[in-house]
């Protein structure tokens, strides 16, 4: 990753990734990229008890792909509907909207790893 930034608060330490590509989309895919990473941010504070999170963003193709990824209590995706609660859910179908996805992975005692994609599309001026 070409640049990075750390930064801790609430007693878990944040670390930023960015490939350093330019990223060009639409306002509106922008705005919902920003709310989503900001739920899955959130959802790692309230639940993971982790102590580290990691978020990494990439340009893959005519993709941008964000990684949020902690190192807390986990869970067992198979047990539970993880997409049961309005924020993923939402965050899941709007993804579908645009053409993207959203993909979790998480173990008990292993942490939550979860990878957002999204379609890029040219800014409209």
């Amino acid at each position: 990753m070409a640049r990075g930034a750390n930064y801790k608060k609430q007693g878990m330490q944040f670390t930023f990734q960015d490939d350093g590509q330019p990223k060009l989309m639409d306002n509106e895919t922008r705005v919902f990229l920003f709310q989503a990473v900001r739920e899955l941010l959130l959802n790692s504070a309230k639940h993971s008890q982790a102590n580290t999170v990691t978020v990494s963003i990439c340009k893959e193709d005519n993709n941008i792909r964000i990684t949020i990824e902690d190192d807390g209590v986990g869970f067992d995706t198979s047990k539970i509907d993880t997409f049961k609660g309005f924020g993923l859910f939402s965050i899941r179908e709007r993804l579908k909207y645009i053409g993207g996805y959203i993909k979790l992975e998480s173990k008990p005692g292993h942490g939550t790893h979860v990878t957002v994609v999204a379609p890029l599309k040219i800014e409209k001026k």
